[in-house]
C-alpha cells in the first residue's frame, strides 16, 4: 500500500512527517512511503489515493496511532 504525506516547507513539518513516517513502517511492514513538499501549512496523509488525513480540516496535526488506525480500517 502507497501512504503519501504533504508536508509543508514553509513551516518546516518535514520532521513530523518523517516522525509519522517512521511510525507507519514500524507498524505496517508493507507500507511504501512517498514524502511530497507543499506549502500553505498543507499536512495530508493519503492511502492509495485517498485522503484520510488533512491538518487543515481538522486544524491538527495528527497521532501516529490516529493515522495507523485509519491507514488500517
Amino acid at each position: 500500500m502507497l501512504i503519501s504525506i504533504e508536508y509543508c516547507v514553509v513551516w518546516s513539518y518535514y520532521p513530523k512527517a518523517a516522525s509519522l513516517a517512521e511510525n507507519i513502517r514500524h507498524q505496517i511492514k508493507d507500507a511504501e512511503i512517498k514524502f511530497i513538499e507543499g506549502s500553505g501549512g498543507v499536512f495530508e496523509v493519503k492511502r492509495d489515493g485517498k485522503l484520510i488525513f488533512s491538518k487543515i480540516e481538522k486544524g491538527r496535526f495528527p497521532e501516529a496511532n490516529e493515522i495507523i488506525h485509519l491507514i488500517n480500517s
